[in-house]
Order: C-alpha cells, then structure tokens, then sequence
C-alpha cells in the first residue's frame, strides 16, 4: 500500500506510515505497557533544639542534632534489593523553621516531592514540642508522617511559649509510630538545668515506644538516639529497622 501523503501548512509534504508493525489494523485488543512506578521517596527531618541551628539567648550555634544527618546519610539501604530502594534524604532544620503556616510551607512542605513519600521527623528538644505540632499538621494536609521521635522534648514553660518560636498549647502528635525518649541524668550539668527551666514535656500518654536513660540533655541527638534502654532497642535502630521492613514487603 503506498503511503498517505499530507500537506503542512509551510507548503512541504510528508507521509505517514501505511504498514502497522506493531498492531494488525483489525486488532482492537486495548494493549497493557508496564510503566514503572516512580522511587518513592524517603524523607528523614531533624529539627533541633534552642542553640542548636542559630544562637540562642548567647549561646551557640551548638550543632547537637546535626551530627546524626550524616549518620543517617551514610545508613545503608543495601539489605534491600536494588529495586526496592527508595530515593532518601535527610533534611537538617532549627525548631522555629517548624512554626507557623508560612515557615512549615517554606522549610517543609517545598522539599516533600509528593504526598506519596515517607516522612520520617526527628526533633530535640523545642525541636522535639514544634516536630510533634508539625507530626499533626502535616498529617492532616494529606502527607504521610510514619515516624515522629521526640527526644527530650522542651516546651511547657509559658514564658518560652510567648519569646520564643514554639506553639503555646501542648502537642496532639499524629504519626503512625511515635517514639519519645527522655533524659534522666543521674549527674545534671547546665543543659540540664536549662532544659527544666524550659519545662520538660512530661508525656503521659501517647507513645507506643517511651525510653528513659541516663544522659544530660545536650547529649541527646547522639547518645539517646543510639543508646538502648536496658537491652531494647534504640531509636535509631527502631528507625533504620522500620524504614527496611517498610520497603522489604
């Protein structure tokens, strides 16, 4: 059959193909075309305490919760097969970058690819009362919270509510898991007293996982994240753990 000829509309001609040689002319079977699905994404937040990311009150930059982004970094995802590997990346924030609509749309919201991807927050301190906040506010706008860890959480203190960038009513967290650790110093040192001057968050209930060790409160991002209570596991091994059975199914 000779090939149809058309014209365009700069005057030149062309012609289309008149052989089929994929699909015979008289088969009218819808055909199936796998297309793979996209990685999805893995999203690990650390929202530091007062000090932590900017000065405070003349004290810092400290960089406590900064050490484990490259911890978490470097967590090898090679239990999994090469297919099952998610795209993951850890993300380093200040607790007052976890306030309000705008700075949650700015420092949150605009590095999550989809609602599609897993989100996994991790806050110290203020960072752990504004991280619980943003585990429900995230939550109800759709975004998929699996993990929130609240290590040593600061928040209660009126005064702070009201001079700093944290919310003034307690938390109501919403996450499909949430780990709380709390430091219980045998031997306190300043940030200690500065952390109950800041009013501990005292947790009663909520939790499914509640630790308590023997750290001072700065040492909270390294030691309470990697230390186990009395032989259980440890967040961070609660954390690597779920993030392997979650992607191994």
């Amino acid at each position: 059959m000779e090939a149809e000829k058309i014209v365009l509309p700069n005057g030149s001609s062309a012609s289309l193909a008149a052989n089929h040689t994929l699909t015979d002319t008289k088969d009218a079977q819808v055909k199936m075309v796998p297309v793979p699905a996209p990685a999805t994404n893995v999203i690990v937040f650390l929202i530091g305490g007062a000090g932590d990311k900017k000065r405070f009150l003349g004290s810092g930059p400290n960089g406590n919760i900064a050490p484990l982004q490259g911890e978490l970094q470097n967590f090898s995802l090679h239990a999994l097969k090469p297919e099952q590997r998610p795209n993951f990346s850890v993300e380093y924030k200040g607790y007052y970058e976890a306030f309000e609509d705008t700075r949650i749309a700015e420092n949150f919201i605009s590095v999550i690819p989809s609602k599609r991807s897993i989100i996994y927050l991790i806050g110290h301190s203020l960072g752990g009362w504004n991280g619980a906040h943003l585990s429900r506010i995230l939550t109800d706008k759709g975004y998929n919270v699996k993990m929130l860890i609240t290590l040593d959480p600061v928040g209660q203190n009126w005064i702070l509510e009201r001079s700093s960038k944290i919310y003034d009513d307690e938390p109501s967290p919403k996450a499909k898991q949430w780990i709380n650790v709390y430091a219980r110093p045998s031997s306190r040192n300043f940030t200690d007293v500065v952390a109950w001057a800041g009013s501990k968050w005292e947790i009663t209930s909520g939790p499914q996982v509640n630790i308590s060790i023997d750290t001072n409160h700065a040492e909270a991002p390294q030691l309470m994240f990697r230390r186990p209570e009395s032989g259980a596991a440890s967040a961070y091994e609660l954390l690597t753990k779920d993030i392997i059975e979650e992607f191994s199914r």
